[in-house]
């Protein structure tokens, strides 16, 4: 019976196979069979969405870490500053289907102090027991700079359209980005229709960041900006998510408009909200989330007299504020329900329209339903 012992303890009992046991043997036939069926569905089965068995099965750390100091996370790099006490760091690994994210796991992970993330991957926590977030999580767009995983202006699915030139010396306003909702359109211009809203797209098969708003009508040599998308972040436990502090993945504000020479700029379109992904077997605490949208900029007066207002970032508990000045107002950023509000068309000669705000993003879990405030609502699985 000693002999037997550790193989039934290998293979666990029954049907069920033991996850230790395929962390420890990824290539055994019967893990590779298994596939990617370890759910967090109390099964005692435990599978990280958007990442293949083969990644799932180097999450072995079992260490417990804290972070009790203000930390920044540069995804680009796999940099942690300050950094962790612990852990398991992958910078850069393959989603099943996605772009590539970079992986912090540990045994329990209790995020104490306020987080800010950044760079070009979205980032995903990752704890076998619990995780904790008794703190503020940054990964938001600030105006241009997106959050992590997110898109730079007029890139990314769901970019807005650019606006342009119209009659004389008017132009028209640039779309804002769209994600889990459309942006808003750009505001017309005397004989230009303003840039198109960006358009809705995706769900919660792919960890993926927000779109950003698109230009809007301008000389060559003065280029307006248009906002950043959110970041794309997920908290993984296989035990119980705590969130007792805020996580947000708001979009960025246009910038403003200005005068170029006798010649003004059109409003920007604002960034769309990123994308907030939780899964755990329980969930516990009463914790904000936020994806908004961003600001559409407003257009310059004529002649460029009187800048346009930049539009603003997304808050956590509602899209930015759409910049106003001397031509079209821009549109506010979409937030709950409600997509990016278009910007206002120009009314008069050589007037300029404003900037679309940006779309909602997407906040989804998967496990029994949290009672988590955010905007937009979230949906499950």
């Amino acid at each position: 019976m000693r002999q037997l012992l550790p193989l039934v303890l290998a293979l666990g009992c029954g049907k069920e196979l033991n996850p230790a046991f395929c962390a420890a043997h990824p290539d055994d036939p019967r893990c590779v069979a298994a596939g990617d069926a370890f759910m967090v569905d109390g099964s005692g089965k435990f599978d990280v969405a958007h990442l293949s068995p083969a990644t799932e099965a180097m999450l072995t750390d079992t260490s417990m870490v804290n972070i009790t100091s203000a930390t920044t996370i540069d995804t680009s790099t796999g940099m942690i500053n300050p950094p962790l006490q612990g852990g398991l760091v992958l910078a850069s690994v393959a989603q099943e289907s996605g772009p590539n994210v970079m992986v912090i796991q540990a045994a329990n992970l209790t995020l104490g102090q306020t987080i800010t993330v950044r760079g070009d991957k979205g980032l995903i926590f990752v704890a076998t027991s619990d995780l904790s977030v008794n703190a503020t999580v940054n990964a938001s767009a600030d105006m241009l700079m997106p959050g992590p995983g997110g898109s730079q202006q007029t890139s990314g699915q769901g970019a807005g359209a650019a606006g342009g030139g119209g009659n004389g010396m008017s132009d028209s306003g640039g779309g804002g980005g769209g994600y889990g909702t459309t942006g808003g359109a750009g505001g017309d211009a005397d004989q230009r229709t303003g840039g198109m809203a960006g358009a809705s797209y995706g769900g919660p098969d792919a960890l993926v960041g927000g779109s950003g708003g698109a230009r809007g009508g301008a000389p060559v040599a003065c280029p307006s900006s248009g906002g950043a998308g959110g970041g794309a972040i997920q908290f993984t436990a296989g035990g119980t998510l705590s969130i007792g502090g805020s996580i947000d993945v708001g979009g960025g504000g246009a910038g403003g408009s200005a005068g170029c020479g006798s010649d003004g700029v059109a409003g920007s379109g604002g960034g769309s909200g990123g994308m907030i992904y939780i899964q755990a077997k329980a969930f516990a605490g009463t914790g904000m989330l936020g994806a908004n949208g961003g600001g559409g900029g407003a257009g310059a007066s004529p002649m460029g007299a009187t800048f346009g207002g930049a539009g603003g970032n997304a808050t956590i508990t509602a899209g930015g504020s759409g910049g106003s000045g001397g031509g079209g107002r821009g549109g506010n950023g979409g937030s709950g329900t409600n997509p990016g509000m278009d910007g206002t068309n120009s009314t008069g000669t050589d007037q300029n329209g404003g900037g679309g705000g940006g779309g909602t993003g997407r906040i989804h879990f998967k496990g029994p339903q949290p009672m988590y405030a955010s905007s937009p609502p979230a949906t499950s699985t």
